[in-house]
């Protein structure tokens, strides 16, 4: 019996018991336990002490020894599994031994009474990656993509130290979710699409999903399973059984899947602090943790203005759980934005690409201005200029804020170019600004700068343009408003 069965199995019984699923720290113990590793060797690939991991074998034991009514630690976990699994497996499935020896590749004595099997048991290091390999070729020599919601976008300028981080984390590192972070425009999505060039071919299946309309979890999982389950050759089609019944995990333990969802900052609330999810939409929440939390060899890839809550938890506890923080581009590759859209001189340009933060929407956004109105050598560098649609942008994301980070954000730029919290305190109660403050690092709205062991914290130029031709406008509207009265 392979060690993934057994895993499955307990998986289920636990959940079946507590309503949770394994940890990968638990699947972990349970696979070097089957195998014969002592704790020391499970937590070098866990980078957890062995002392730690040891806490938590002992709590699986017991757990295990409760659902099972049997004595179980690490000495003679496996064997009690083996003489235990296939008569508790039949009794919930109704197979046969004949059935459950074939899907699990077991001897068996008869198939006219319960019986414990003869295991056949591989060389771990030799047969199991084998097998895996196997399972990959029966899915087709080539990877299958639906890649039907992707955006066409125009050629990617720079990013080459950011995508070397991504494949690292995601073929070497066997990162399981990974998450790619920006204020809108900073190029999330342009890189997304980049990536799947580069490792696409690498997996079995590739898809793209957007949520920008806030489909329900329940519509993403059936569609994902629809085009996973549909290219699946006919001898997997017996052990996967209907793909409406598949949960979408079970099929990423069992394929190597890249799976992309992009615009995932639309399932959160407007007006709320970053990351708390729209009604109807709390079920990514699970998604994402089981995703984090489970063993398998897909990876779950989020494209957002906003991080999710439970992302920070998953990359504490796990180290195959990541984020990318995108910021704007280097000076040579946005300078080549710039080209593109026809601005000559370097030099020139300089200043307006620090103005921009190197933000390529936004420069590419500039630069049609310049060319459209031929302002190209009257352009001053005074200070930066919002123009309407940069500003109807930057309205759309202002009015996703929280009423008090709206307040934070605002006091801030009334101070110094870099403000420490000990100055915003001076305005804000602590209660609010703690929470404020955190939320708008999730957004991308301000960043933190650590210099000499003092924390400060920055607003972007054009947001900070922004922010105060917001508070000139309230400050009109009020004196306006008295006038009337």
């Amino acid at each position: 019996m392979k060690v993934e069965n057994t895993i499955g199995f307990i998986d289920d019984l636990v959940y079946s018991k507590t309503g949770k699923r394994l940890t990968s720290l638990q699947k972990a113990i349970l696979s070097g336990t089957w195998q014969n590793f002592k704790y020391p060797d499970i937590a070098k690939t866990q980078f957890r002490s062995a002392k730690y991991l040891k806490g938590v074998g002992f709590k699986l034991w017991n757990l295990l020894s409760d659902i099972l009514e049997e004595d179980i630690n690490q000495a003679n976990f496996r064997a009690i599994m083996e003489k235990t699994q296939l008569s508790i497996d039949l009794s919930i499935s109704g197979n046969s031994a004949k059935e459950f020896a074939q899907i699990n590749n077991i001897y068996y004595v008869n198939d006219s009474q319960v019986c414990f099997p003869i295991v056949n048991i591989p060389n771990n290091s030799q047969t199991e990656p084998q097998n895996q390999d196997t399972q990959r070729q029966n899915v087709s020599n080539t990877n299958r993509k639906d890649l039907a919601e992707i955006p066409n976008l125009s050629k990617i300028y720079g990013r080459t130290e950011e995508l070397t981080t991504l494949q690292k984390w995601i073929l070497q590192e066997k990162c399981c979710l990974v998450t790619i972070l920006g204020i809108s425009g900073i190029g999330k999505t342009a890189i997304a699409v980049k990536l799947i060039e580069q490792i696409g071919k690498e997996f079995d299946y590739v898809a793209w999903r957007s949520l920008r309309n806030r489909p329900t979890l329940d519509i993403i999982e059936t569609n994902l399973l629809s085009f996973i389950t549909k290219n699946v050759n006919t001898d997997n089609q017996r052990s996967l059984g209907q793909a409406a019944l598949i949960p979408l995990m079970d099929t990423l333990q069992k394929h190597r899947c890249l799976i992309i969802l992009d615009d995932v900052q639309m399932i959160f609330q407007s007006g709320e602090l970053a990351g708390k999810y729209e009604t109807g939409s709390e079920d990514y929440a699970r998604l994402f943790k089981q995703i984090g939390e489970s063993d398998h060899n897909s990876c779950l890839v989020l494209i957002s203005s906003e991080k999710p809550r439970e992302i920070a938890d998953l990359e504490t506890e796990n180290p195959h759980c990541k984020s990318l923080q995108l910021n704007g581009l280097d000076v040579g590759a946005a300078w080549e934005t710039l080209k593109e859209k026809g601005l000559e001189n370097q030099e020139k340009w300089q200043e307006m690409i620090n103005q921009y933060s190197g933000n390529p929407l936004w420069l590419k956004m500039v630069a049609r201005i310049i060319q459209d109105l031929g302002f190209t050598d009257l352009w001053q560098q005074e200070s930066t200029f919002l123009f309407a649609d940069l500003e109807y942008k930057l309205n759309q994301q202002f009015e996703r804020l929280s009423a008090i980070e709206k307040k934070v954000i605002s006091t801030m730029v009334t101070l110094e170019d870099r403000v420490s919290i000990a100055q915003i305190l001076a305005y804000i109660p602590q209660s609010e600004l703690l929470n404020a403050l955190p939320s708008l690092l999730r957004r991308s709205y301000i960043e933190k700068i650590i210099e000499n062991g003092e924390t400060n914290f920055i607003i972007q130029p054009v947001i900070r343009e922004y922010i105060k031709q917001q508070l000139g406008k309230y400050q009109l509207y009020q004196m306006e408003k008295c006038k009337l009265h």
